[in-house]
């Protein structure tokens, strides 16, 4: 343990290097471990905006800064989580189910060769659009209208019967 009285008229940057080794393990039992070290490089570059003695406890403001980047952190993952699932197209999310569904080969069938086919790679095999763009030859903007144009058939389909 160490008395807040003895670090009082410390810098911030020489009470960083003398806990480095604590701080870091504080922080990888909060976080991922390959996120450790960049968490303590921002610890680091806000202590150096700093000079001279800033609290009357320089270590324990250390540790709230690491614990703020720690839930900044997440927070941006979050935020990142919800981010990347807004961006599934809204019939993909609608057709999407735990167990596959055996397509309506009627329906598909009336899209089109290169529409069912795209469809079976990507839902049936799992390839993904950028594989099947390479593998017919066609850019993966076309891959997605063939995709959109299969699950808005399929939904149809759904909705009719």
């Amino acid at each position: 343990m160490v008395d807040s009285g003895q670090l009082a008229g410390e810098s911030l940057s020489d009470v960083f290097l003398r806990h480095r080794p604590a701080l870091r393990a504080f922080l990888r039992g909060r976080c991922v471990q390959h996120g450790v070290d960049d968490l303590l490089q921002d610890i680091w570059v806000e202590t150096q905006r700093t000079s001279g003695p800033v609290t009357p406890d320089p270590l324990s403001h250390l540790y709230r800064v690491a614990h703020r980047l720690v839930l900044e952190q997440e927070r941006g993952a979050s935020r990142r989580d919800r981010r990347t699932s807004r961006h599934l197209p809204e019939m993909e999310r609608t057709l999407i189910v735990p167990r596959p569904v055996p397509p309506a080969p009627e329906t598909l069938r009336t899209l089109g060769a290169r529409a069912e086919h795209v469809f079976r790679r990507y839902r049936q095999d799992g390839a993904s659009r950028l594989a099947i763009a390479e593998e017919l030859g066609i850019s993966p903007g076309v891959v997605e209208m063939e995709l959109g144009r299969a699950y808005a058939a399929l939904l149809l389909s759904r909705i009719r019967a």
